[in-house]
């Protein structure tokens, strides 16, 4: 129901001649960051598709359950369809306290990177699995979750 996708240039002229009766509007620069805002709180992750332009040409905000690159990279394992972000998550122990153990962001993680320690009463993170969305930073109540540059993580520095 939401539209999900914002399209610049050739793609959105596209659209438009394909579908001229679809659900279009015009967004200006601040009301396309408020768009992502919401998006954000729903839940969406953000994705930057490319053509053979030197801009994108659309800024795709779906959820897993309706995006097909996505799917198709955790499914099937296409590791092409969606790389990995520069960023990934990092927990601060010291900060974490686990939500007391109902922690809003292990929900939020789409890649399953996140899991609840019942021992420890924190979060954990497989940095193997983060996609460096930061969907989970954005619930995490006591700041103990921050991105952090891939590169400077050497066994995930060029994994995309």
């Amino acid at each position: 129901d939401d539209m999900a996708c914002l399209n610049f240039g050739p793609i959105r002229d596209m659209q438009r001649s394909a579908l001229p009766d679809g659900p279009m509007e015009e967004l200006t620069t601040e009301e396309a960051r408020e768009v992502l805002k919401l998006y954000d709180k729903k839940g969406h992750i953000h994705q930057v598709l490319y053509a053979k332009m030197p801009f994108p040409v659309v800024l795709c905000n779906c959820s897993t359950q309706w995006c097909t690159s996505f799917k198709q990279r955790i499914a099937n394992d296409v590791r092409g369809a969606v790389l990995k972000g520069h960023d990934v998550c990092e927990v601060d122990r010291q900060l974490c306290d686990g939500c007391g153990g109902d922690a809003p962001c292990v929900e939020r993680c789409a890649f399953g990177a996140l899991s609840y320690d019942r021992e420890e009463e924190k979060v954990r993170l497989d940095l193997s699995k983060c996609f460096g969305c930061g969907l989970c930073r954005d619930f995490c109540e006591s700041q103990a979750l921050e991105m952090i540059p891939r590169a400077g993580i050497p066994e995930i520095a060029r994994s995309w």
